[in-house]
């Protein structure tokens, strides 16, 4: 199991930073999607490898760091997404956004809130 592994957290942090090649990097931001929802570092990450594949644009990357944004769930996520159209110059890439924005709204909307624990 993936999820709750911090080898597996750590290993695809490692993975996902520039430096590796891109097919590498996606599929570690993949995995990041899946198993990094409790650690901090994993959206900034996300973030980060989204907007610098908008301009010049990396298909590889966008894609996987888009989709990972939307598995983690996390709702700041959309404001990312919109900040990634607005510099978005490749035309082919429109449609992917908008379905990533929209699943990511819809997620947003249909998690349940987490109560802090007393």
């Amino acid at each position: 199991m993936l999820r709750g592994n911090p080898r597996t957290l750590e290993s695809a942090l490692r993975y996902a930073a520039s430096g590796n090649s891109p097919q590498v990097r996606a599929a570690a931001i993949g995995v990041l999607g899946t198993v990094g929802k409790d650690d901090p570092r994993v959206f900034q990450l996300l973030s980060e490898a989204l907007l610098k594949s908008v301009t010049p644009f990396n298909p590889p990357l966008f894609t996987a760091s888009g989709r990972a944004l939307v598995e983690l769930g996390d709702p700041r996520g959309v404001d990312v997404l919109e900040q990634a159209g607005k510099k978005l110059t490749s035309p082919r890439a429109l449609p992917l956004l908008q379905q990533l924005l929209q699943q990511l709204k819809q997620k947003s909307q249909t998690a349940t809130p987490k109560t802090p624990s007393d």
